[in-house]
């Protein structure tokens, strides 16, 4: 009975809750010795269990495949692949490799207590499930992974092979207490996959062949030879492009437009013999057909023809005088290296290509001439459609496969550089800065200039500073004087009463601010005088001061 009658008849039998639970021990057996293999099933005949069928046993062993790491033979040449990095192939995965390189990582701890869900993992967090390591331990580790290549570096050669071959394999080297200390890319051609299984290795491995010999390897490996060493698959990860059929390779885009990048290639061996074996002189000496001339035999014509090739053939011999044999006239033939042929042809064909590998000619670096826009486009292009998706792969298989050994809810995060339009860019910081919603650190950093540890770099953009805040309070506190120093109005709004003309008093005359000042000499002891906006304050007649004066008590 096969795995879908089993499950229709467990349905029936028993509740939701227990039919995953009891298909599973139904198919696989129970998981502990004290749990029987199989509960009694209504028409089974009373019986306790039933033994293990073809079809459940194929099962099992399908998803015993499906969970192993084991490896399988490659589908393709990989040493070949990996000798075709050259011409567009090389231009295009070495862009896409430079872009990977200038890529930055971060490792976070989930946390849903913060807005984001997560917090930025620092040298002082402990270890966790009682670890010996920390989760900085895996920063540091990423930073360098080994003794040559740094986080950059190691983000070429992934890009590279994963580009070449559809799959980039990094060996985790782990210390004596399971934990993987460093990281070293494997280039695939040299990786020679062992599917079988046994104790020492439960999920196969690789045999690293090295092409030349050094340090510790002395001899020249062979495919059939033993020389290597063996890295069990479950230390070793893979970043693949997913294959259609297999899951334990990837595949590569060489693969896919293979045709096309046959095409470009012979298109460039047809322009380079071409080339080599043009005949273009630079004079023709004709003599006059000989009548009657007796045919030369053929050991004479491979003698010419080897001596013609020799001395006209090829660009080093270009413009140089050619005599004709007697009774031969000689005539050009083939054309110029500004007529070559392929050339629509050829440009179709390198577009075609680029665009398998996700990046197009301006931001390849093929076209000279072009506008900011245009440039800025094709870069963002890049970054959304290609680079965004592909780093961050790499950032899910490292959080998979690296992250759990240095503590629980770790995930690594990878961002290659942005690509922002500045007057874009301006423009958001223009509008940031009228809804005060960023700081003057922040506003310095997006501007690429240095941040600073004055107090007011944390302060909002839009915001006074202290000292605005202090000079408007004390402007504030003089216009509340020279209010309480006005004399109240005779009417209405400080006006005098309607008809009547403005008394001595009230007349208007020319502020002491207008008038030419000696500075500070006229001002003796009693300190600097007040001064009032024009048209506030009107000047008072002798008898009023002398009045005021007198009723002070003053004289």
């Amino acid at each position: 009975m096969g795995v879908v009658s089993q499950l229709a008849r467990t349905k029936a039998e028993f509740p939701s809750q227990d039919r995953g639970s009891r298909l599973w021990n139904d198919i696989f057996g129970a998981t502990d010795k004290e749990t029987p293999t199989r509960k009694p099933i209504r028409g089974d005949g009373g019986g306790w269990g039933r033994s293990l069928t073809s079809t459940a046993a194929s099962t099992k062993r399908l998803i015993q495949a499906f969970r192993s790491m084991a490896p399988g033979g490659w589908s393709d040449d990989r040493w070949e692949q990996t000798r075709h990095f050259v011409g567009i192939a090389y231009l295009a995965i070495h862009r896409l490799a430079t872009q990977w390189q200038q890529s930055e990582f971060q490792v976070f701890r989930r946390d849903m207590n913060l807005p984001d869900g997560k917090v930025p993992v620092t040298e002082y967090d402990p270890p966790q499930g009682g670890r010996e390591v920390r989760p900085h331990d895996l920063v540091k580790m990423l930073q360098r992974p080994n003794r040559q290549d740094s986080f950059g570096k190691y983000m070429y050669r992934l890009c590279q092979q994963k580009y070449l071959t559809g799959t980039a394999l990094t060996w985790m080297v782990p210390n004596m207490l399971g934990t993987p200390m460093e990281l070293y890319t494997i280039p695939t051609a040299i990786a020679i996959p062992q599917p079988a299984v046994n104790p020492d290795y439960p999920d196969g491995f690789y045999r690293i062949q090295p092409i030349y010999p050094y340090g510790p390897f002395s001899s020249y490996p062979t495919p059939s030879s033993a020389v290597g060493a063996a890295v069990p698959a479950q230390w070793m990860m893979r970043f693949q492009f997913p294959h259609p059929l297999l899951r334990y390779e990837g595949y590569s885009p060489l693969t896919g437009v293979r045709l096309h990048l046959d095409e470009v290639e012979m298109v460039d061996r047809s322009r380079h013999y071409s080339m080599r074996r043009e005949i273009r002189p630079s004079a023709v000496l004709n003599f006059g057909d000989s009548e009657g001339m007796q045919a030369l035999p053929e050991e004479e014509i491979a003698r010419i023809h080897s001596e013609f090739e020799s001395e006209a053939m090829g660009p080093e011999n270009a413009g140089r005088l050619f005599v004709s044999t007697p009774g031969a006239n000689l005539e050009p033939w083939g054309t110029s290296p500004m007529e070559m042929d392929y050339h629509d042809s050829w440009e179709q064909l390198v577009s075609f290509s680029l665009a398998a590998f996700g990046i197009t000619k301006p931001a390849a670096g093929m076209i000279e001439e072009a506008s900011y826009a245009s440039l800025f486009a094709a870069l963002k292009q890049l970054h959304v459609l290609t680079l965004k998706p592909d780093v961050d792969d790499v950032g899910s298989d490292l959080t998979q496969y690296l992250c759990p050994f240095f503590g629980d809810d770790l995930f690594v995060e990878i961002r290659c550089p942005r690509i922002d339009d500045h007057d874009i860019k301006m423009a958001k910081l223009d509008m940031a800065g009228k809804y005060k919603c960023i700081t003057k650190n922040q506003m310095l950093k997006e501007l690429d200039l240095p941040i600073t540890k004055e107090e007011w770099g944390g302060d909002i953009v839009g915001d006074p500073s202290p000292k605005e805040e202090e000079a408007s309070e004390e402007q504030q506190k003089m216009e509340q004087q020279a209010a309480s120093l006005a004399p109240s109005p005779a009417g209405e709004g400080g006006k005098p009463p309607a008809g009547e003309p403005p008394t001595e008093g009230e007349r208007e005359e020319p502020l002491e601010a207008a008038r030419p000042s000696p500075g500070n000499l006229s001002r003796g002891a009693l300190g600097p005088r007040k001064v009032f906006p024009a048209g506030k304050i009107r000047q008072k007649s002798m008898y009023q001061r002398a009045m005021e004066v007198i009723g002070n008590g003053s004289h």
